[in-house]
């Protein structure tokens, strides 16, 4: 009988021994899980604030790049602004001068009983060019046909000028430049002379009115 239960108790203190361990072990595997678990988590944690800290760093860069960016753009657009508005202004002073000047010219006699030409504008004096100038002045004659292209080009000429007057883009100037370049061109081919004249007529200036230098020729 003392056996038995001997044998009994041993039975039992070596299930209990069992169980204890088994709970011990699984005690064991909850904390390693949890622990794993919880790195996990910091390892999350820290990579989703390190992204987000690159993140913003990266906006910061983006917007100071685009910042610097748009600084460098408006001081360059105000940098062409400037050139373009001193290239207009030197585009108007120049055709101003031009016109002007052209509009200054006249053919005056000379001691000797010649010609020759003087700028009231300039005080400069130049050689009377042959032909029709001095034909203008002793009674010869134009050509029919050299005084519709006269009047024609007097015509162009006058109608480009208001244009340019009433202009403010830079290269709209220039090519209505351009082109009251090659009508004045044109003029003085015929008469340089009566090309100044209408010159001058076209800003306002000139000695004699064109109608009237006109006479002359006909």
């Amino acid at each position: 009988m003392a056996l038995g239960l001997l044998a009994g108790a041993i039975a039992g203190g070596g299930q209990a021994v069992q169980e204890n361990a088994r709970s011990r072990i699984d005690e064991l595997k909850q904390m390693r899980l949890k622990e794993m678990d919880q790195k996990y988590q910091t390892s999350e944690r820290e990579a989703s604030q390190d992204f987000t800290a690159g993140e913003n760093q990266n906006n910061r860069q983006h917007q100071t790049s685009e910042r610097l960016g748009g600084q460098q753009f408006t001081s360059g657009e105000n940098q062409a602004n400037r050139q373009s508005q001193r290239e207009l202004t030197g585009m108007q002073v120049g055709a101003a001068n031009q016109r002007a000047n052209a509009g200054g010219w006249q053919l005056v006699p000379t001691d000797d009983g010649g010609m020759m030409r003087y700028n009231t504008i300039t005080g400069e004096t130049a050689e009377a060019p042959q032909g029709l100038l001095a034909s203008g002045i002793t009674g010869g004659k134009m050509s029919d046909r050299e005084k519709d292209a006269m009047a024609t080009l007097r015509s162009q000429y006058r109608d480009l000028a208001g244009q340019y007057d009433s202009m403010g883009d830079v290269g709209e100037k220039q090519q209505v430049q351009e082109r009251l370049n090659r009508v004045y061109s044109q003029m003085e081919r015929i008469n340089p002379l009566l090309a100044r004249e209408i010159a001058g007529e076209a800003d306002g200036g000139g000695i004699m009115s064109v109608d009237d230098f006109m006479k002359q020729f006909q």
